[in-house]
């Protein structure tokens, strides 16, 4: 994905049925943002360091809207949080990043260093023999 000052790629690994909505559940990660290297997914149900209370649930579809409201989160090599999510809420609605820097102790929901902004979001499926 990517959008106005960001540049993330990589590899979803999913489980191999997806569920009534054509959602598949992501259960591991890699890859980079912004240079940063992806190390390690959030769990479903819990929120992002930074973002709290909002819950992610992992889940990414095929279909023309390919995360849900609530989206993924990944940390990074720098300690940075990053959840990608599907915003229905916008007058036009479309993919927002979350992003959170929680550098300073006890740093709660967004602070100066962190940003929801735009984003393109696309993924294909490659499937492993």
């Amino acid at each position: 994905y990517s959008g106005t000052g960001i540049a993330a790629n990589g590899t979803f690994i999913t489980n191999d049925t997806p569920n009534d909505l054509g959602f598949y559940l992501i259960t591991g990660i890699t890859g980079t943002r912004n240079g940063e290297k992806i190390t390690g997914l959030q769990a479903p149900g819990t929120p992002m360091p930074g973002n709290e209370p909002f819950d992610v649930d992992d889940l990414i579809s095929l279909n023309t809207q390919q995360l849900t409201g609530k989206g993924f989160a990944y940390s990074t090599s720098e300690g940075h949080y990053s959840s990608p999510f599907f915003a229905n809420f916008l007058p036009k609605p479309g993919y927002l990043e979350m992003f959170s820097a929680p550098t300073r102790p006890g740093l709660k929901n967004l602070g100066l260093e962190d940003s929801e902004l735009p984003i393109s979001f696309s993924a294909t499926i490659i499937t492993i023999p």
